[in-house]
């Protein structure tokens, strides 16, 4: 065995003639050696020389083997020990390596080659042990970067939500957002279109994290490109809410993003008091309460940038002079205690007032980090110059 890589092993061993023949044969491998006749020598040489390894003889005067091991272990555990002692005693190998020795090898040892094997077998261990430690350090330095960029995203993402309250004339919008991770896959907008139109709409992209957020801020880019588009007349997909979600379907087809959206939009018209809107997979289906009671908007169509030749309709609905309309995001249902789908949606249809809607998001809060984000949208208005 020969090596050449400038490896640095101390020996520290009591027995002269044992100590040259062992530093002879390492020295004839290529190593580098020191050369310690007691445990306080061998200890002073390696402050000061900083080996690679260490051999250690466990019987000798003074400061014993065991004592050395017990003092290098706890200054440098990362250095890997050999003994090598007439001592055959199971014992004393057990105790050993209990005070830090990585091998044993017994005395005399013959052939010297079976030294060499077990020095070649303890430095492969200890250079994987290196590296394992890197890889860990680069592991932590990369999740130390990603959290930065989470939270650096997140900052992004939270500046393209609108105001958690908005009013327009006599409608408040209102919404709550908690993700489940720093980066959120739901998103909620509201918007004036023009003096008589206002933009609503909820989105939960499939999965979490960076690539689900990432979706979410191509939705906000998409559909203010339509918003622009109407405002310079070139179409009026923006007020068409089965024609919006069917371009933003072939868009996110387009793009090969492997992600999915269940979405609702809705386009408010002020005068009127009507609610245009079409749902891409909107789950669980919105709310509107009103002194008439409680009612499901429960029209569906597939959830957006899942099959390329979906169709959504736009439906109206005429809304009451006072009346509570409430979007929820499907993480919703995951923090509610009830059993059953039927008795988490009887609940949230038993919410119907602003009160019991804020108590509702009240207990949400509590829920420090849900198991999936959570969206709820609110549109209230109250009046009394228009009808069903």
């Amino acid at each position: 065995m020969t090596t050449d890589r400038g490896i640095a092993i101390l020996t520290i061993e009591d027995e002269p003639m044992v100590r040259r023949t062992l530093a002879a044969y390492l020295r004839k491998c290529g190593f580098t050696v020191h050369e310690a006749g007691d445990g306080a020598e061998g200890l002073a040489l390696f402050e000061r020389e900083r080996p690679d390894l260490v051999l250690v003889d466990l019987r000798m005067p003074g400061m014993d083997g065991f004592a050395v091991l017990e003092a290098l272990t706890a200054q440098s555990p990362q250095t890997p020990l050999v003994v090598v002692s007439a001592a055959d005693a199971i014992d004393d190998a057990i105790e050993a390596q209990r005070k830090g020795a990585w091998d044993y090898v017994v005395k005399p040892i013959s052939p010297l080659s079976a030294l060499g094997l077990t020095v070649e077998k303890v430095l492969e261990r200890a250079e994987l042990l290196r590296q394992n430690e890197r890889y860990h350090r680069q592991i932590e330095e990369t999740l130390r970067k990603i959290r930065e960029d989470e939270k650096a995203g997140k900052r992004v993402q939270m500046r393209l939500l609108p105001p958690e309250q908005c009013v327009f004339g006599p409608y408040t919008l209102s919404h709550k957002l908690m993700s489940s991770m720093e980066l959120s896959g739901d998103f909620v907008d509201y918007f004036a279109i023009d003096d008589e139109h206002i933009g609503i709409y909820t989105a939960d992209v499939s999965g979490h994290g960076v690539s689900s957020a990432l979706v979410t801020v191509i939705i906000k880019t998409l559909i203010r490109k339509y918003h622009e588009r109407h405002l310079n007349g070139l179409d009026d997909a923006i007020l068409n809410p089965g024609a919006l979600l069917e371009r933003l379907n072939t868009e996110l087809l387009n793009e090969d993003l492997e992600k999915h959206v269940t979405m609702f939009y809705g386009v408010l018209n002020t005068p009127r008091n009507l609610l245009r809107f079409s749902s891409g997979g909107q789950f669980p289906p919105p709310f509107l309460w009103s002194s008439h009671g409680a009612e499901v908007l429960r029209e569906q169509g597939a959830a957006v940038g899942l099959f390329p030749f979906a169709r959504y309709a736009t439906f109206e609905r005429r809304l009451p002079a006072s009346f509570l309309l409430a979007v929820f995001s499907d993480g919703v249902l995951d923090i509610l205690p009830q059993s059953s789908l039927e008795q988490k949606l009887g609940f949230l249809q038993s919410l119907g007032s602003d009160a019991g809607i804020g108590r509702f998001m009240t207990v949400i809060k509590s829920n420090a980090q849900p198991p999936d984000d959570v969206t709820i949208l609110t549109i209230k208005r109250e009046g009394t110059q228009h009808g069903d």
